[in-house]
């Protein structure tokens, strides 16, 4: 039984359903930069762009930041390092909404939920699974040097 006309419809049919979803997102785009295009030219219209001080998100790491844990091969969270609810809570308090991001797995996301829960960490989100990185390097990045007053200090100079 030959059955490489069958393997060629198949990719025929694949190839036209992906025609059809590229040619609806290009319209979708184009919708989209023709809608900026209308309302930026509306009278009246004036767009504002955000000021470093109303950004009230703050990103901090969740292992060796704000829990310490037992390294390799478990990475069992300990107790919170020094300083580390308190200065969270003092953001919190100057109204930043805390994310907290970790190279952690998703399923790790209920566990992170409770320990932040258990030691009243206010957390409004909470990231998994950061990219697989020697370093970062950010015009945004305070690092963590093991001192929260410090870090503190140096994070609402940015």
């Amino acid at each position: 039984m030959n059955t490489s006309g069958s393997g060629l419809a198949k990719l025929m049919l694949w190839m036209s359903t992906v025609t059809k979803l590229v040619q609806k997102f290009t319209f979708g785009v184009r919708c989209v930069v023709k809608l900026k295009v209308k309302y930026s030219n509306m009278k009246g219209y004036n767009w504002t762009p955000m000021t470093g001080e109303q950004i009230k998100w703050a990103g901090i790491d969740f292992d060796d930041t704000i829990a310490s844990n037992s390294s390799f091969p478990d990475y069992i969270p300990g107790a919170p390092l020094p300083g580390a609810v308190d200065g969270i809570k003092k953001l919190d308090e100057m109204g930043y909404k805390i994310t907290i991001f970790t190279a952690r797995p998703w399923f790790d996301y209920a566990n992170i939920e409770a320990y932040c829960k258990y030691y009243g960490i206010p957390v409004r989100r909470i990231i998994c699974g950061k990219p697989l990185l020697r370093f970062m390097i950010d015009d945004k990045a305070v690092a963590f040097s093991g001192d929260w007053e410090q870090s503190l200090q140096e994070a609402l100079k940015l």
